[in-house]
């Protein structure tokens, strides 16, 4: 299989069809993970797979950048 083919045929649907950690967290354990190391002297970049779905769950906690 061609990979980037895949992955433009997913991607309009990318946020539905892909497992969403964050949503799926019923126990709120990495809310309470980014609030204990997080902080507004600290910065942090979400990069890897994906499109940013952990940046509106950090940005609130860390400095500007």
């Amino acid at each position: 299989m061609n990979e980037k083919k895949h992955w433009e045929k997913l991607a309009p649907e990318y946020n539905t069809e892909i497992f969403d950690v964050y949503a799926s967290d019923k126990f709120k354990r990495l809310s309470r993970y980014i609030r204990k190391h997080a902080s507004s002297t600290k910065t942090a970049i979400d990069f890897g797979c994906g499109n940013g779905k952990s940046f509106p769950y950090l940005r609130p906690h860390l400095r500007p950048f």
